[in-house]
């Protein structure tokens, strides 16, 4: 189960990294508002999916992580 959580882990602080990125390149980047009106909606909801999913992977770990103190893994 270690493994298990290793890994989500891994894919936790990976795609943190690239949210940063993505983050970063939205706020601090004056060509952004030149990339068009779809790409800026596709950019932003492809932020919001990220977020999401990096929230869902938190919570998971966490689940996990409890489950094994309290000794309720399955």
């Amino acid at each position: 189960m270690v493994t298990f959580i290793e890994r989500l882990q891994k894919e936790e602080e990976e795609l943190s990294e690239r949210l940063g990125k993505l983050d970063d390149f939205i706020k601090n980047n004056p060509e952004y508002e030149n990339v068009g009106d779809v790409q800026w909606v596709l950019l932003s909801a492809q932020l919001n999916a990220m977020t999401s999913y990096l929230h869902i992977l938190q919570d998971r770990i966490g689940d996990l992580i409890q489950n094994i103190n309290n000794g309720t893994v399955k």
